[in-house]
């Protein structure tokens, strides 16, 4: 009998890929006003993974799962190395309930952390990154505070990702957004782009040691967005 034959697949793999681990989770919003903008965002996802599972330092490290919410939230895909083809997101349907997708990522993401402790894994701040393009029509309070808390607590980075032309519905998103943070909504010009430029944000964490503190490519911004 092997030492992991009591063990399933997922606490094998964290026991024998000694890396340390990034949990990401994408919160995309496809609501009914996404229409047009969910193919963008699923050639922009495409294109993370392919960059992500080519390098060597992310291929081993970095751990993504998606939640898509429109007028409820459901899991696309649950936290895994990057080893195949993105997932397709959509289609745009429905109301906006960010409260309920923010909050299912951030269950999701402690129970990793869990997961990773029980294992004795060494693991780097987890991200959440949340792309919308309105307001939502459901509670969000809730959601809010949770990541405030684990904000302030400097437990979580938090991205949000305003998409969309500029106008009343991106203004009300990232005015909503903006209540989650410190750190201000960005407006997404290009959204490819913004996922070229977070591949290599996360090629740059997982080259360093957990706990070391990586800034943020704020010049880099500019290229796909704007505050």
């Amino acid at each position: 009998m092997s030492n992991f034959d009591y063990l399933g697949a997922d606490d094998i793999e964290l026991k024998t890929n000694p890396s340390a681990r990034i949990a990401v989770a994408l919160c995309v919003d496809t609501s009914g006003s996404m229409c047009g903008l969910i193919d963008i965002v699923n050639q922009g996802v495409a294109e993370l993974f392919d960059a992500l599972k080519n390098e060597a330092s992310t291929a081993n490290s970095v751990e993504l799962c998606i939640v898509e919410f429109n007028s409820s939230a459901k899991l696309v895909r649950d936290f895994a190395l990057i080893d195949g083809p993105a997932p397709h997101l959509g289609p745009a349907t429905g109301g906006t309930n960010l409260g309920e997708g923010i909050n299912m990522a951030l269950d999701l993401l402690d129970e990793r952390k869990k997961k990773y402790q029980q294992n004795r894994v060494d693991y780097y701040q987890p991200h959440l990154v949340v792309f919308s393009d309105g307001e939502p029509n459901y509670p969000y309070e809730t959601a809010r505070d949770r990541v405030k808390d684990l904000t302030a607590k400097r437990k979580l980075t938090f991205l949000p990702i305003i998409l969309g032309e500029a106008g009343s519905a991106a203004e009300e998103a990232a005015g909503v957004l903006r209540e989650f943070s410190n750190n201000a909504p960005i407006r997404a010009k290009d959204i490819v782009k913004f996922f070229q430029w977070y591949s290599k944000s996360l090629s740059s964490i997982s080259s360093s040691q957990p706990g070391e503190k990586v800034p943020m490519d704020k010049e880099g911004i500019g290229g796909w967005g704007e505050w």
